[in-house]
């Protein structure tokens, strides 16, 4: 739909900063709700075979890992550069081109992953009490996945891009309820195991892109006639420079999520990896949150970049940063206080996900501030820098979790090995973006100081001290400075009396 000037004005019209959070953050909430539901449910079914649960949860992490690769990051490539082309009058033909190089990509990828799917399952899935047949099925439903996650996530990444949030609330909303009927379908009718729940997770990532693909294909066309074109060589070489160092950025990041959780499951209990599996389903509302803010963010702030107002893209990224933390922050620790009474919604052997329930948001919390801080470096298309950070975590996470999980209390040793395997990883990251000139302020290093808070035994005590903290932290000027205080006076005051804001990134 547009207007009198062509205008967008409909569910595909690009959003500014205020409204996309009014429209994007209940919409990612609502679907968290929908996810927390479906893993209560699923976790209560797969509770019944011990370790189903845990194969569960590792093999959407594999497909977590796989689908960037699967695509060499080309998703992410396209949100950062959509912007870019947008603004030089080329978006038609930069979408069509980048779209046909990532299907080209992931139809290679995926072949070379089915030959070596026999492999692959013996490693990663196969354990004694899960054979190798059994695990060989769950590595083609996981292939086939993974196929459905690229062409999902190729989907958001031009909506995000394009900052239709509105149009992109509606698809997950779409996929979220579609994978809580199926999967639960899949449990009651086909089978109470982890291979059942990915195929229905398959279909529920399908359906979703085909039709809002179809739809904003429609909107887009009627741009094309008024579009320069664009050099395919020179596209294609920026493109996928960025997305592969994104891809292998985000394997050594999903790797780092998965580390804990497969050691548990490949050389621990089966129960121990179902209970660290569980706390992960609770934990992983962070980070559900947080990357729709960071999407949500990152994109206005792409925007401040590429029409060359660089010093207010740094300074908004910066407040919205630190305003999102302090609100994940603050959900953190309402997590950890009423965490034995969200246990009574687990199945009773899965109660041992309250003791690393600190942990696990913990956890979640610094893996959302590190894609926050990862902006930084997206900005300046420098995204090899952000891989060095990831592979930090995951070789100290592996290291701390070979070193723990052998000893007296193997699933405190894994949740532990995981949060503290954060503190390398954050700190190499910040020193990375200072070096590269870019602003990572005192606040941003209090509050992640201030998170550590968490892992007081005392919850209580935790809350009541970070409060009084960040109060504090306010009054001084410790956490945000006078302009940044200034701007988000005017901009919630412009808000609450219906007036434009100034420039709150819309």
């Amino acid at each position: 739909m547009f207007d009198r000037e062509g205008k967008d004005i409909g569910v595909f019209a690009a959003t500014g900063m205020i409204k996309s959070v009014a429209t994007y953050l209940p919409a990612t909430v609502f679907c968290r709700g929908i996810s927390f539901v479906r893993g209560l449910i699923i976790a209560w079914f797969l509770a019944r075979q011990t370790g189903q649960l845990g194969l569960l949860s590792v093999a959407l992490q594999v497909i977590n890992i796989m689908a960037p690769l699967a695509s060499l990051g080309l998703g992410d490539a396209v949100t950062r550069y959509i912007s870019k082309y947008e603004a030089d009058g080329r978006l038609i033909g930069f979408l069509r081109q980048a779209s046909a190089l990532v299907l080209g990509v992931t139809v290679c990828v995926s072949a070379i992953l089915l030959i070596f799917s026999h492999p692959f399952a013996e490693y990663v899935f196969s354990t004694s009490s899960f054979s190798t047949g059994e695990a060989t099925r769950l590595a083609w439903a996981t292939v086939a996945a993974i196929i459905g996650v690229v062409l999902y996530s190729m989907t958001v990444a031009i909506l995000r891009g394009l900052r239709s949030f509105t149009a992109l609330a509606l698809m997950e909303l779409t996929h979220g309820v579609l994978f809580l009927i199926l999967s639960i379908g899949a449990v009651l009718f086909v089978s109470r195991r982890a291979e059942a729940v990915i195929w229905a997770y398959l279909a529920a990532v399908l359906i979703p892109p085909l039709v809002w693909g179809w739809l904003m294909a429609g909107q887009l066309a009627c741009k094309s006639g008024r579009e320069s074109s664009v050099v395919t060589r020179q596209m294609a070489r920026q493109i996928l420079w960025f997305g592969l160092w994104t891809a292998l950025a985000g394997l050594g990041w999903h790797g780092w999520q998965a580390c804990s959780l497969w050691y548990l499951t490949k050389y621990d209990t089966a129960l121990h990896s179902d209970v660290f599996a569980a706390a992960r389903i609770i934990g992983q509302a962070i980070i559900t949150v947080g990357m729709s803010l960071v999407a949500i963010i990152m994109t206005n702030v792409y925007v401040h970049w590429e029409t060359g107002v660089r010093t207010r893209a740094n300074f908004l990224l910066g407040v919205y940063t630190k305003l999102a933390l302090l609100g994940l922050l603050i959900a953190c620790l309402v997590i950890v206080l009423l965490r034995n009474s969200i246990m009574i919604l687990l199945p009773a052997s899965l109660a041992g996900a309250s003791a690393i329930m600190p942990q696990m948001v913990l956890f979640f919390f610094y893996g959302t501030a590190m894609t926050f801080l990862a902006i930084n470096v997206a900005l300046i298309e420098k995204m090899h820098l952000v891989l060095w950070s990831w592979l930090c975590g995951l070789l100290a996470n592996g290291f701390l979790v070979w070193l723990w999980v052998g000893g007296p209390e193997p699933l405190a040793g894994a949740a532990n090995a995981a949060v503290w395997s954060c503190v390398p990883a954050v700190a190499l990251l910040i020193v990375v973006i200072r070096a590269q000139g870019q602003p990572v302020t005192t606040g941003m290093i209090v509050i992640l100081g201030l998170s550590l808070l968490i892992l007081i035994s005392n919850s209580m005590v935790a809350s009541v001290l970070t409060t009084c903290l960040i109060g504090l932290g306010w009054v001084t000027g410790v956490l945000f400075d006078r302009q940044e205080r200034t701007f988000i006076v005017e901009t919630v005051s412009h808000y609450v009396s219906r007036k434009p804001a100034s420039d709150g990134g819309e």
